[in-house]
């Protein structure tokens, strides 16, 4: 069941989620809240807002095998709700189709 291996998170304000090129070894749903998400170059910088009823995927490098992308800071508390291939025993091939079912089951409430 997708609920057992996802766990609930709160990430305080300012706090980094992760870092531009750390290693990967989650993904993330963001329930609530905004976050910055930034580039080491600063060439790439956008805010990232998750109202009430929408939910929005982010970190998908960790089912890729690559390394972040960006850094993630909370400008506000986060409500979020965090997943790791080796709790959800994802085989990196399979890693897309199993991210899209998680967000999906989600999104029906059934994570909620």
């Amino acid at each position: 069941m997708l609920v057992l291996a996802g766990k609930r998170r709160t990430v305080k304000r300012y706090t980094h989620v992760y870092r531009e090129n750390a290693l990967a070894t989650c993904f993330y749903i963001l329930k609530k809240g905004s976050f910055l998400e930034t580039t080491v170059d600063g060439k790439t910088e956008q805010v990232v807002t998750a109202e009430r009823g929408q939910f929005l995927l982010f970190g998908m490098e960790s089912l890729l095998g690559r390394p972040r992308n960006s850094t993630i800071r909370a400008l506000g508390d986060l409500d979020v709700m965090k997943f790791t291939a080796t709790d959800l025993n994802i085989k990196e091939d399979g890693a897309v189709k199993v991210a899209r079912k998680v967000f999906d089951a989600f999104v029906e409430g059934e994570l909620c």
